[in-house]
């Protein structure tokens, strides 16, 4: 059932109408940021990845360009969504292959110079699908591969972001992914605030999303206890 619903267009444009529905109010009840993540780990799932079946799929055959046939024969390639393929995958029916925008080739880049590595334009949210693929076809390598970059091109979006507060960031932002982009923009963001702090030119200071998120009770129990405290 998963399977013909994830590849029927008349259910995927019913689910994309729920997510515009539903966007104004969770943003509502969710701080921006965290709302971005959470978007980024939903749009993520739905990624395709290739998969062959390990054995005969019945009733699934038009699922194959020709339609020929009403079955799926072992050892069929098809590209599914991520979301499809983990529960397919926990079954023993297919295998994953690795994409190629993860080769080896890719990877050696990444260890070289991970910093110049345009991400965006291999797949926009290639972390957190990196991170799914590689649990999928239990790659440790691939794990071990995009940490040691993320860790090396944040170094370098940090440092954008302390020393070039007034620059447009349009140059480094194209080759970021979309996770890479979020947190870039909430640095510049908050740097930006700070720089205006120091001009005497901020307003009024406002509590941040964490704090507005919780229920007012709870802020003043906080309040008070800290009080007593002093």
């Amino acid at each position: 059932f998963l399977l013909a619903w994830s590849q029927n267009p008349i259910a995927l444009r019913a689910a994309a109408r729920l997510r515009v529905r539903a966007t104004a109010a969770v943003r509502d009840n969710m701080g921006s940021n965290a709302f971005d993540q959470m978007v980024d780990g939903l749009l993520a799932l739905e990624e395709k990845v290739q998969c062959q079946f390990q054995h005969e799929a019945h009733h699934l055959g038009w699922l194959e360009d020709d339609g020929d046939s009403d079955e799926l024969a072992a050892g069929t390639m098809l590209d599914l969504p991520v979301y499809l393929a983990e529960r397919l995958k926990s079954n023993g029916h297919v295998d994953v292959l690795t994409p190629r925008y993860y080769s080896a080739q890719i990877r050696n880049s990444l260890r070289a110079d991970a910093e110049v590595v345009n991400l965006r334009e291999k797949n926009e949210f290639y972390f957190v699908h990196g991170l799914k693929v590689a649990a999928l076809t239990d790659d440790d390598q691939l794990t071990e591969t995009l940490s040691r970059a993320f860790s090396e091109r944040y170094k370098r979006m940090l440092d954008t972001c302390l020393t070039g507060a007034d620059v447009d960031p349009s140059g480094l932002t194209h080759r970021l992914s979309s996770t890479e982009t979020n947190l870039f923009m909430i640095g510049l963001a908050g740097q930006r605030d700070y720089q205006r702090w120091k001009a005497r030119q901020a307003g009024e200071i406002t509590a941040c999303d964490v704090i507005k998120q919780q229920p007012k009770r709870a802020r003043l129990a906080r309040i008070a206890n800290g009080n007593r405290a002093a």
